[in-house]
């Protein structure tokens, strides 16, 4: 009985994993993508112990063979991957054995760079000691379907007769150098990700993963393959325009490209036109188009957009006006800071029922009760001893909408 192993690829220094990519491909085997998502080949020898082939069996037992290879595995991302044991990455081979390849269909990286490729992957307890110099997997790219190159390798550590452990070729130089490559061991039973990066850009890109196993129960099994890249389109807004009507409420409306990898927008409130504090933030989804609803105190207010992008990067809008704006409530706290009480004070221009809510720095909500305010001015004392000292948004919210907010710290 053969022991499988399932190869894992580790994340060290010569990969570069970024932080803000944004998911353009992934590939879990759960279903059959052959021809449609991926192109590849199998191959079943029982007699010789030999496979290429997707399945769901753990141990691997390939199809109408009697006997189990290899040890189970574990951390699973799913049900199904990819089991591989001795076999060839080209043509003709010793033993008649067939290629093995695992090419994915065009994958749309226009707008894209810092494009990166990741993999689960992992070997049989016991093969440890069987790894030659000519065994790898080959992590390939190529943009529009020609000129392969590597990104990626695993190899064994060993010498072309002698087998050792499996390793990284860092360096990709066709060797292990050891004091060089990475001295991590790759030869587990956990499924584990690698990341690797994909230099250059294009639009069309095709990821094939080539393996060369020469014999000696060298068994393989990878899962779970993940394209990434960080968009070049950074937020474009079309308009941005505010409109007040007559209970004082200011309604926000801004319209982004259709292209525009955005992730969210901070609307910020002042009332000299310097010094901004944010009052609500909208996540950005599918649309184009976003709105928001504010009700100020009386007087001058100015608003802006704080845009960001799925990168980390961020711009501001311009900066719009409003002039005699009157509300139809004003929601005062204090003290402010506050200990163990805080007084919360709000005019009402007529009957309304409402609920105030407040919420922690982290956007954690903490305290929240109904209220039904009464036409003119309302008083209450809150109970804030058990709220942990930091800084805190008392929200009034009627409707399920926010209509007034006010910050403070809770000494």
């Amino acid at each position: 009985m053969k022991h499988f192993s399932v190869l894992i690829i580790v994340a060290c220094s010569f990969i570069s994993v970024l932080q803000a990519q944004t998911i353009l491909h992934t590939e879990s085997f759960e279903t059959d993508g052959e021809g449609t998502r991926y192109t590849s080949n199998t191959f079943v020898d029982c007699t010789n112990s030999d496979f290429f082939f997707r399945t769901n069996t753990n141990p691997v037992t390939p199809p109408a063979c009697a006997a189990l290879f290899g040890t189970a595995l574990t951390n699973l991302q799913g049900s199904f991957f990819w089991a591989s044991e001795d076999i060839r990455s080209s043509t003709p081979t010793p033993g008649s054995r067939p290629p093995g390849s695992i090419t994915t269909q065009a994958i749309n990286v226009s707008n894209f760079n810092n494009l990166t490729v990741s993999l689960y992957l992992a070997t049989s307890n016991n093969n440890n000691v069987r790894w030659e110099s000519a065994d790898s997997l080959n992590i390939q790219a190529s943009f529009n379907g020609v000129n392969y190159f590597t990104v990626g390798r695993f190899m064994g550590k060993g010498t072309p007769v002698v087998g050792a452990r499996l390793g990284i070729d860092g360096n990709l130089n066709g060797s292990y150098d050891v004091g060089v490559d990475p001295a991590t061991d790759c030869d587990v039973a956990n499924f584990t990700r690698y990341t690797f990066s994909i230099p250059g850009t294009g639009t069309n890109l095709y990821i094939r993963l080539d393996f060369d196993q020469q014999g000696g129960t060298e068994e393989l099994a990878i899962d779970h393959i993940q394209v990434s890249g960080v968009s070049t389109l950074p937020v474009k807004l079309v308009s941005f325009t505010a409109v007040k009507n007559n209970s004082g409420e200011v309604k926000l409306n801004w319209q982004i490209t259709d292209a525009a990898d955005a992730a969210s927008f901070d609307v910020e409130r002042s009332s000299d036109g310097n010094h901004f504090i944010p009052i609500g933030a909208v996540p950005a989804d599918s649309r184009v188009q976003y709105t928001y609803s504010d009700l100020p105190t009386t007087g001058t207010v100015y608003y802006r957009l704080r845009m960001a992008d799925r990168d980390g990067r961020y711009t501001y809008s311009q900066v719009l006006k409003m002039t005699d704006v009157s509300a139809a409530d004003l929601l005062q706290v204090f003290p402010n800071p506050a200990m163990a009480n805080l007084q919360v004070s709000q005019t009402a221009n007529r009957l309304r029922a409402g609920q105030y809510i407040i919420y922690d720095a982290t956007g954690r909500q903490v305290k929240q009760w109904p209220v039904l305010l009464r036409q003119g001015n309302n008083s209450y004392s809150v109970d804030i001893s058990s709220i942990p000292p930091g800084n805190y948004t008392l929200i009034w919210q009627e409707d399920g909408r926010r209509k007034l907010s006010r910050l403070f710290i809770k000494q």
